[in-house]
């Protein structure tokens, strides 16, 4: 499992590129007799570049590129109402993500990061997929090649600002809202079963004690 990075530093600004290679280990079926495996180790190659940079004292940006090439991926179905670990052949994944803080003032930070993803099973010749039956929902194996993989949005924003308000007896309140943007994703390899896209909000509201020991918060989402 090797890792190269090659890094440069000019003033507050950090460049850097990686290439890393991991994998989790085989396995074999043991509840599934008629398909005990074994299931190969999943590999995966790892390539990213990006910046890591302080702005003026009260900004920072952080922004990354990524390419990811999994081989033998080890994916999950359902046999006869057990789980079977099965290898997908291959897939790849490749986006840019990005993070930022901004110190407003020295009560009110501005938090905010997102992600644009595009996942694709490269070769994946039986994948699983629900078909309608007289006793039921039934299975068949479909190739899914070309399928985005599971639980992969191609979009997630998070958006989240924080002020803390000192009291004149050495206490402070704190306020948080956090805003949580997903653009949806698939369940499942055949991609039939599709989570739309959703939003979550939560805020919360901190009172902090003289001394800083003690702290009560409510939250709400």
């Amino acid at each position: 499992t090797p890792k190269i990075t090659l890094d440069y530093k000019t003033g507050d600004t950090l460049l850097y590129a990686t290439y890393s290679k991991g994998f989790k280990a085989g396995a074999y079926n043991g509840s599934t007799p008629s398909s005990p495996g074994p299931v190969d180790p999943e590999t995966l190659s790892a390539y990213e570049v990006g910046v890591k940079s302080d702005i003026g004292g009260q900004v920072r940006l952080n922004v990354a590129a990524y390419y990811y090439q999994f081989d033998n991926i080890q994916v999950s179905r359902q046999n006869l109402g057990t789980t079977l670990v099965q290898n997908a052949a291959e897939a790849e994944a490749y986006g840019v993500e990005a993070s930022l803080t901004y110190a407003v003032t020295s009560n009110l930070t501005l938090m905010a990061s997102g992600s644009l993803e595009h996942t694709e099973y490269s070769s994946f010749r039986d994948a699983v997929a629900y078909v309608p039956t007289p006793a039921g929902n039934g299975t068949i194996g479909v190739g899914a090649s070309g399928n985005r993989m599971i639980r992969a949005p191609k979009i997630v924003m998070n958006l989240a600002p924080e002020y803390n308000y000192p009291l004149a007896n050495g206490a402070s309140i704190g306020l948080a809202a956090n805003y949580y943007y997903n653009d949806g994703f698939y369940w499942d390899q055949a991609n039939q079963l599709y989570q739309p896209k959703y939003s979550l909000i939560n805020a919360s509201v901190t009172y902090t004690f003289p001394g800083e020991k003690v702290s009560i918060r409510a939250v709400a989402n």
